[in-house]
């Protein structure tokens, strides 16, 4: 993967004492902790040093459905803020669940359907910005939702690194973003899985043409408001952000330390857009994702559609299969991972009925774990705890993260194979 480092030098922070806090459940006035949770208390006490992040804020849903939140280290290092259960992080590619959904809900109106040409339902303009087939191929929406276009990842582009730095807190449209994509495919669409973030642009546009109504409209309605999500947001400006949300921080300078600045948490979200903007607290994602993966906010039909229909790969020792806008993970779970400047994110759902959600607000400094999904890491961890998974068979291969598991751009938006 290319990889493109401002070039800023930032004052180091150094990393105090790691904290622990939860919600009520260990209060002095609240419930005791049940002994699962007693395990896992002092398991994520321990990672934030571990990994070397300032904060980790997690939650569980276990078989009967009750949920449980807990939050450890620090949310801001200056002024030393405890990270606290609610607190609103970047989620990063986490938000292309929701963007699927949108699509998958159009799609059982009858809006169009996932084997349509996506270019004719696009304005003219869009479309002839979307690279053409070399063979009698047509672009799907299918394709777009599975990552099977062969259309370049924006993220990757030189172009749109150099245009972020120079300005870091511009609102990037939609159409820009394309135009970073240049003008021909790796390969021709349904021939083989990439992953790429112009996929979930395109996918936005669509929605936003057929419906007439923004896709932040789209979000609120269908799904923020209908679950009752009142701490989760979809900005597309810096000045959008909600107040509140805590500080990412990022190793700039790859020297093992790590940086503070407004370019990370305060950059503009449109640089991710429909493929990664959404910031939101662990309660709130602990309401959506049992609805994402077993829930009513889609037909039966396509719920099974989007977990059977994917694209297979392993990376990092770990086997992952990509269908609508869902992935699962050692065939044990359903979710997606997320990571953007100074966060990281994963949701899963396993098939037992537990359910995992993890935010950090740093990437780690320390190798190997600075070339990982700290979160995935964090959710490794508690399933060997729990003994869901042999921890034996989760083993870190250096080779194979060299490159990283995020697109190393100024946004890190999603996994790759």
């Amino acid at each position: 993967m290319l990889s493109y480092r401002m070039i800023i030098i930032f004052t180091a922070l150094m990393f105090l004492g790691l904290g622990g806090c939860s919600d009520d459940n260990d209060s002095p006035s609240g419930p005791t902790l049940t002994v699962e949770q007693e395990t896992l208390s002092m398991l994520l006490d321990s990672l934030p040093s571990k990994y070397g992040v300032p904060g980790i804020s997690f939650g569980m849903i276990d078989t009967d459905g009750n949920t449980w939140v807990y939050a450890t280290g620090y949310s801001h290092l200056n002024p030393l803020t405890e990270m606290v259960p609610d607190d609103l992080l970047k989620i990063g590619s986490v938000t292309k669940t929701f963007t699927a959904t949108i699509i998958l809900q159009l799609i059982d109106e009858g809006v169009f359907g996932l084997s349509d040409d996506v270019r004719p339902l696009l304005p003219t303009n869009i479309a002839a910005l979307i690279p053409p087939c070399q063979t009698d191929s047509v672009l799907t929406i299918q394709h777009l939702l599975s990552h099977r276009t062969g259309i370049h990842n924006y993220t990757h582009s030189a172009d749109f690194a150099t245009s972020y730095v120079m300005n870091p807190h511009q609102t990037f449209s939609d159409e820009q973003l394309l135009g970073f994509i240049g003008d021909s495919l790796y390969f021709e669409p349904g021939v083989a899985y990439n992953y790429s973030n112009s996929n979930y642009i395109i996918l936005s546009l669509l929605a936003e043409t057929q419906t007439g109504e923004t896709l932040e409209h789209l979000f609120q309605g269908r799904i923020f408001d209908p679950l009752g999500m009142a701490n989760t947001y979809y900005p597309l400006s810096d000045t959008d952000l909600p107040e509140g949300i805590v500080d990412g921080y990022f190793d700039f300078g790859g020297d093992g330390e790590l940086n503070e600045s407004d370019l990370i948490t305060y950059n503009s979200p449109s640089a991710a857009a429909a493929a990664g903007a959404i910031v939101s607290s662990i309660p709130d994602l602990l309401i959506y994702l049992p609805a994402l993966i077993e829930g009513d906010l889609i037909s039966s039909e396509l719920l099974q559609a989007r977990k059977t229909e994917y694209s297979a790969f392993d990376y990092e020792g770990v086997h992952y299969g990509y269908g609508f806008g869902l992935a699962s993970q050692d065939e044990i779970a359903w979710g997606h991972q997320g990571g953007i400047d100074g966060f990281n994110a994963i949701i899963n759902y396993l098939d037992s009925g537990r359910g995992f959600v993890v935010l950090v607000n740093g990437q780690s400094p320390i190798p190997p774990w600075n070339a990982t999904n700290v979160a995935n890491d964090v959710y490794q961890d508690v399933l060997s705890a729990l003994m869901i998974i042999d921890p034996a068979l989760y083993k870190l291969d250096a080779e194979k993260t060299k490159n990283g598991v995020y697109s190393r751009g100024l946004t890190m938006l999603g996994f790759t194979n």
